[in-house]
């Protein structure tokens, strides 16, 4: 058996298993959170015409992205499982797609470095079985890419340019970062093709008014209305760019370096080396290069002027674009090392040379965020625990809901096939301040049980504070993110 086999064998079972560890997450079927829970009821309650507006319960998603999640849920019933069908399938595929693009760009000896980061993370694994369109938008990006490396844009060829035209101008509508995507491809081609502009310039300007024209409609008609709300704007606030603060602006890019890499100080040293020295092997490839540093240079214009957020969950379709990167500059790494005279000398230099490389990749994928084999590591809001728990042991008692656990209490109670907590009468919603002041100032029950998600410890030590002297309150159970306690009135 000759090396490329072995090779080819290795690679073949590395995807096989990343991506039946992804199938897992997505059928350990967890609980829905609150996001997920309000989007899955504008997918229910609207018609299809309907998601080409803006949605209900502080929501946005794609157009097209919904009508697919629709179609599902019509086609194989309602359940959390049918709704995150699509973002999973599109994560598998993007496992295959990225490891594909990936194999023309890193050797063999360090290519299960980007895998692996790009597979196990926990920030794909969570956002590539969720129900939002992060893993789609994923996935949309790698095809163009694909595409765009393989099967450019080519004004000579009918077929070709007619496919670019159609598939750009219909999938804005699937993604809103396409746009970004589009805008790199174009200038990209532009560029490499600058000498036959004058014969060209009528295809550019197709392109301008078929993209840029389906785009401004998809603006107007929804986005300008859903990045005007004011909510938005003051939760994503801290995730703009700043033309001022650029201190700001280097945390923001290395919270999202922290997010996919690991956290510890020395795998961000590693991986800042690999982007530094990728510059020197990614240059070889101006397909590429200009394709990256475009795509991140609209990008972060929109952030300036703040149209686009860069938290890491929304910017998660930069990411394959960060690794691969990375995984170039271990290859240019490890070939600056096998010119240092030490090495070089060394019969044993490409183990020599290798064995430092490795031992970082290894740390850093140690140190990674990813799922764990606990419950708790794939649970983010473990609504459907606390419904079963209500359910067996506190059927007769008064539960006090909070209004942000309220949603994913009404998908799974109301909105699926298999309803869970259905005859439950006897819960109450309100905001934590409304709920405090009732059981001080109106109700006289003796006992509550008030179920709420995650909060910020001083905040609740500071709600819970006026209550204590007139109620004692004890922690019923521990579920992942989700929480019952029980107020007993003090006789």
């Amino acid at each position: 058996m000759n090396k490329l086999s072995k090779e080819n064998i290795f690679y073949g079972l590395l995807i096989l298993g990343v991506c039946a560890l992804r199938l897992a997450v997505y059928l350990f079927d967890r609980s829905l959170i609150i996001d997920e829970a309000n989007l899955a009821r504008n997918i229910i309650e609207k018609d299809f015409i309907a998601f080409f507006s803006s949605l209900d319960y502080e929501q946005y998603a794609p157009p097209l992205f919904l009508c697919l999640e629709k179609l599902i849920t019509q086609i194989f019933g309602i359940s959390s499982l049918s709704l995150r069908f699509i973002p999973s399938l599109a994560s598998v595929l993007s496992i295959i797609l990225f490891y594909k693009i990936s194999e023309k760009y890193i050797p063999s000896r360090f290519l299960f470095f980007p895998i692996i980061i790009f597979s196990v993370g926990l920030l794909f694994s969570r956002y590539g079985t969720e129900l939002k369109q992060y893993s789609t938008d994923i996935l949309i990006l790698l095809s163009f890419l694909y595409a765009h490396i393989h099967y450019p844009i080519n004004f000579r060829n009918k077929k070709n340019f007619i496919k670019w035209l159609v598939f750009g101008t219909i999938l804005i509508w699937a993604s809103m970062p396409l746009i970004f995507i589009l805008a790199a491809i174009g200038f990209t081609t532009l560029i490499l093709h600058r000498n036959q502009l004058k014969s060209d310039l009528w295809y550019y300007v197709l392109l301008l008014v078929f993209w840029l024209g389906s785009f401004a409609i998809y603006y107007f008609k929804i986005l300008q209305y859903d990045a005007s709300q004011e909510l938005l704007i003051e939760f994503h606030k801290n995730y703009f760019l700043s033309i001022i603060d650029w201190k700001s602006n280097f945390y923001i890019f290395q919270n999202l370096l922290n997010k996919i890499f690991g956290f510890t100080i020395v795998v961000q040293i590693f991986i800042w080396a690999g982007l530094i020295f990728s510059i020197y092997k990614i240059k070889k490839h101006p397909r590429l290069s200009l394709f990256i540093v475009l795509l991140f240079l609209f990008t972060f214009i929109a952030s300036f002027i703040e149209k686009f957020t860069l938290i890491p969950r929304v910017s998660l379709f930069l990411a394959p674009c960060l690794i691969l990167i990375v995984g170039m500059g271990c290859q240019e790494i490890f070939e600056r090392l096998l010119r240092i005279k030490f090495i070089t000398a060394n019969s044993n230099k490409t183990q020599l040379a290798i064995l430092p490389i490795y031992l970082l990749m290894f740390l850093c994928i140690i140190n990674l965020p990813k799922i764990g084999p606990q419950q708790t590591d794939i649970e983010f809001e473990n609504a459907k625990a606390v419904i079963n728990y209500i359910e067996k042991d506190l059927a007769n008692e008064k539960i006090i809901i909070d209004h942000l656990a309220y949603p994913s209490y009404y998908f799974y109670s109301q909105l699926i096939d298999n309803k869970l907590g259905e005859a439950l009468n006897n819960l109450e919603i309100r905001e934590w301040d409304q709920a405090l002041n009732n059981m001080l100032d109106v109700d006289q029950n003796q006992e509550y049980y008030f179920w709420y998600t995650t909060i910020d410890a001083q905040r609740l030590s500071n709600l819970l504070a006026p209550v204590r002297a007139h109620y004692t309150i004890t922690p019923v159970q521990h579920f992942t993110n989700a929480h019952l306690l029980k107020f007993k009135r003090n006789n």
